[in-house]
């Protein structure tokens, strides 16, 4: 696929987060998707990521994720997101604080024959953390 239809990828994955979508940001992964980012003890695959991504929106809403930066090299696509919500739910064993999160993802994701088989993510926790008045988990 073209540089350009791997960005739209990327792009529609981010529309899904922002419409609370799960089944829509799963629908861009691969069954045997590798995710370098996945909290541990979870399991590998698309069956972890999915749990991962069923917290994290589950915890959030009001959610968006908008690309910053979105540039593509072959079959990678590098993003710098910007991602905002409210804490409504659990979210790594913390309870709903009501606070407002706006944080960022920077997230290299490969792609093969249209979904995301690989991704290495640094998302910035200890500021969303420190948004909410909570301690990171050890």
């Amino acid at each position: 696929m073209s540089a350009e239809e791997n960005k739209a990828i990327a792009r529609r994955m981010y529309a899904a987060f922002s419409r609370n979508d799960l089944e829509g940001v799963l629908a861009v992964i691969a069954d045997d998707a590798v995710d370098h980012a996945l909290p541990p003890g979870l399991p590998s695959g698309k069956a972890g990521i999915r749990l991962a991504l069923a917290e994290f929106l589950g915890a959030f809403s009001e959610l968006t994720m908008e690309p910053v930066v979105l540039i593509a090299n072959g079959d990678h696509v590098a993003a710098h997101v910007r991602c905002t919500g409210r804490h409504t739910g659990t979210f790594m064993a913390q309870a709903a604080t009501n606070k407002e999160i706006d944080m960022t993802i920077t997230e290299i994701i490969r792609l093969e024959h249209g979904l995301a088989v690989e991704r290495w993510a640094t998302e910035d926790n200890l500021t969303m953390f420190g948004q909410l008045g909570l301690q990171p988990p050890a």
